[in-house]
């Protein structure tokens, strides 16, 4: 059977002890200062670079248990990556091969796929910060974009829930509510209300675009048999509903479920909620 290291290709690689010094030095850096190493760091063999940076990365990406020394790796990451792309649209500049940015997604969006468990989820964990730490003007190439698409559509019916929730925040910046047939839209719908596990509820009332099309299923979640996405509802309901009057029936039918039958910290959000209708 496979390990997970043999999986990415690890084997007869960094030892353990090298790689826990290694973690240790980012654990203890500061991320943000990734931000600033595009002015500094010039190499050379760029596509060196990029081979060595996902090699070593691997190391954390088998890695399922949410340790804080890998999660820092994650973050580090992902900023350190996007911080290129941020540097090279403010000085009107594109590598044409998109540069680490395009590299490292193109490995990713080749690993959502493996049988390990920590693999899928890392892949997608790591999708999804690369395209949050991306400005808003942030521009991909249209293939990439699709594939990315795709493939975190698929990883919404994975067997594991992280890695569903990873990808359902992962498609929150690629969903468009102004379409009817917006595959991302379709997709929300059906998991906030068909996905057994809570937390992938939650995960897509945090992400999905209030419209007329899915403010309906939001409402809806103010019934879920779980008190934690019951009081998300209320919350996305609270921030969405008051800026749409003509919805006048969203609010009736929220303010019409009795108080009695819901639990304290569900009563919390209506309250406020009708404080300020």
């Amino acid at each position: 059977m496979a390990t997970h290291s043999s999986i990415l290709g690890l084997e007869n690689s960094m030892d353990r002890g090298t790689w826990q010094a290694t973690v240790h030095r980012v654990e203890k850096s500061d991320a943000t200062a990734a931000t600033t190493r595009p002015r500094t760091l010039k190499v050379d063999d760029k596509t060196g670079f990029h081979e060595e940076f996902v090699h070593y990365l691997k190391y954390a990406m088998v890695v399922y248990k949410r340790e804080p020394a890998v999660e820092r790796v994650i973050e580090f990451a992902a900023k350190f990556v996007t911080s290129f792309h941020q540097s090279d649209m403010e000085n009107d500049e594109e590598e044409e091969d998109g540069g680490i940015l395009n590299y490292l997604l193109t490995f990713l969006l080749k690993s959502h796929e493996a049988n390990s468990n920590a693999v899928r989820f890392r892949a997608c964990q790591l999708i999804n910060k690369l395209l949050g730490n991306m400005p808003e003007n942030a521009q991909i190439d249209d293939d990439l974009f699709d594939k990315i698409n795709e493939a975190m559509l698929i990883r919404l019916k994975d067997k594991v829930p992280n890695v569903r929730i990873q990808a359902v925040l992962a498609l929150s910046r690629l969903q468009d509510p102004k379409d009817d047939e917006c595959p991302v839209v379709n997709a929300y719908g059906t998991l906030i209300e068909n996905d057994s596990n809570p937390e992938v509820r939650r995960a897509v009332l945090s992400c999905i675009a209030p419209s007329a099309k899915t403010l309906p299923k939001i409402v809806g979640r103010t019934k879920d048999v779980k008190e934690t996405v019951r009081k998300l509802a209320y919350q996305v309901n609270k921030s969405s509903v008051l800026c749409r009057p003509v919805l006048k029936k969203t609010r009736t039918h929220i303010l019409k479920i009795p108080l009695k039958n819901i639990w304290h910290v569900v009563i919390s959000s209506i309250e406020i909620f009708m404080d300020r209708v």
